[in-house]
């Protein structure tokens, strides 16, 4: 049998990842332009995380 009084949650892993990262840097998650990528070395890195207002900005582009 279905309730439908259950609550789901849904979460942006990619920005809640990179407003722990800014959190832990002492920046303003809402404020900061922070993009968490993986190894910069290679060329067309993989982006892990994003805040929003960089996303934002991103969506441009």
């Amino acid at each position: 049998m279905i309730n439908p009084y259950h609550s789901i949650l849904c979460i942006d892993m990619k920005s809640f990842y990179a407003s722990c990262a800014a959190i832990m840097r002492g920046l303003d998650p809402m404020e900061c332009y922070l993009t968490v990528v993986g190894n910069l070395q290679p060329k067309g890195s993989v982006v892990q995380g994003i805040t929003e207002k960089r996303r934002c900005i991103c969506r441009y582009f």
